[in-house]
Parts: structure tokens; C-alpha cells; sequence
């Protein structure tokens, strides 16, 4: 079965649609991390978050961010590739606090979200990351509209 373009437009609505769903799916995973931690169990907490986590760096969220922000995401992952690969350190209560809330700032400020969504309108995100397995898919509108005025010929030949 041969792949057909996705036009670079529709990547776009795509991916901030799929932003506006996501976020409020990543509230729902945070409560989940926040309820855990609070029963003590800091590295089901932590993996959790870590999908968050992993959700807004493939996000064009991630290149609006602070340098601050950045640094944080960066101690975020190393806490939670230890609880994803059972080191044996048991994450500190109060550094997966501190993770739990970063996360939730970034994922729940309107700033954010908006600048998002306007980064994926816009084209300046990548269409990779919202295509996944179909990443490699030529988006270009100019092919699209190539590909479709060779069909309508094709159609008028007939």
C-alpha cells in the first residue's frame, strides 16, 4: 500500500488539536502521579509523570520553554530513568513534589498551551512530531496539488 502525502496545513490543525486533547489527558495522568505520591508510592508516581514528560518533549510546548524549564526537564528525565530502570533509589518525596508541579505549571498554563497551539498552526513545528510512524510522508502542499492535477488528468483521459 503506497503512503500519500499529508498536506503540511492539515499536519498543522492536526497537531494543534491533538494538543488541545492531550492536555487534558495530561491532567488526568498527573492527578494519577499526585494521588500515588501522596500514598507514598514516589516511583509509580514518577513513570507516570515520565509519560507526561516524554509527551510534551515531542511537543512543539518544548521549544517555547525557558532555559530554567529546560534544565528541569533535563533533572525530570534522569529521575525518571532511574524509576523507569529499577536502579533501586527510591525517588524523594519531595523532588517528585517539585516534578509533579513543574509539570502541571507547563501543562497547564494557558500561555503555553496557546503558544503551542499557534507554534503547530503556524508550521514552525514539526510535522514529525505529530505523524509518528508516518514521519517519513512528504507533506509539501505544492507535491499534494502535483499528485492531484496528475489524477484529474488521468480522470479526463478516460
Amino acid at each position: 500500500m503506497a503512503s500519500l502525502p499529508i498536506p503540511e496545513e492539515a499536519v498543522n490543525h492536526l497537531g494543534a488539536m491533538l494538543l488541545s486533547f492531550n492536555r487534558d489527558i495530561s491532567v488526568q495522568l498527573l492527578d494519577e502521579a499526585e494521588e500515588l505520591a501522596s500514598q507514598g508510592m514516589t516511583t509509580s508516581a514518577v513513570i507516570i509523570a515520565g509519560s507526561v514528560l516524554e509527551y510534551l518533549e515531542r511537543s512543539p510546548a518544548v521549544a517555547l520553554l525557558p532555559d530554567s524549564r529546560k534544565s528541569e526537564f533535563e533533572s525530570w528525565r534522569r529521575l525518571r530513568q532511574e524509576a523507569v530502570h529499577a536502579s533501586g533509589i527510591r525517588p524523594d518525596a519531595d523532588e517528585v513534589r517539585r516534578m509533579l508541579q513543574g509539570i502541571r505549571e507547563i501543562v497547564s498554563d494557558p500561555e503555553n498551551v496557546a503558544s503551542a497551539q499557534e507554534v503547530a498552526r503556524s508550521g514552525r513545528a514539526s510535522s514529525a512530531n505529530v505523524k509518528g510512524k508516518y514521519a517519513h510522508v512528504r507533506t509539501s502542499a505544492d507535491e499534494f496539488m502535483r499528485r492531484k492535477r496528475q489524477e484529474v488528468e488521468l480522470e479526463d483521459h478516460k
